[in-house]
Parts: C-alpha cells; structure tokens; sequence
C-alpha cells in the first residue's frame, strides 16, 4: 500500500479490503453530500475526508458513521 502512490496518474488503483460498515459509510461520505465533500478515501482501515474550502483532511471517527449513514 506505501507503494500505491507510484502507481498516481496511472489508470491503475487499488483498493482496500473494508468491513460492510466501512464500505457503506465511505459510500455515503463520496455520495451523499458530493457538494459539501471534495475526497474521501480510506488509509489502513481508517476513513478520511476533506471538505471543500477547506485544507485540512479529518478522520471520520466511528461515532460519526451513524449520522453519514441516515443521511438521504
């Protein structure tokens, strides 16, 4: 995985193995809202996101993936 950022700007990517819970919450955080989040992505089992307007990246903590999940 340390290696996967040789593979930037090629069509290759790779992808990591996540719980259910972990796919669904990153789904819903690319999904739900795409006018408020610019990326996110997942790192060592932990998920990330960056909102637009700002520079900083957060970890989305698991006692907020019940409010990412009920969103519509």
């Amino acid at each position: 995985m340390k290696r996967a950022r040789n593979l930037k700007g090629t069509r290759i990517s790779i992808n990591e193995d996540l719980t259910k819970t972990n796919a669904e919450v990153l789904a819903s955080l690319r999904l739900k809202e795409p006018g408020r989040v610019e990326k996110a992505w997942s790192f060592e089992g932990k998920l990330f996101v960056r909102f637009r307007g700002s520079e900083r990246n957060e970890h989305v903590h698991f006692n907020q993936y019940q409010g990412w999940l009920s969103k519509p």
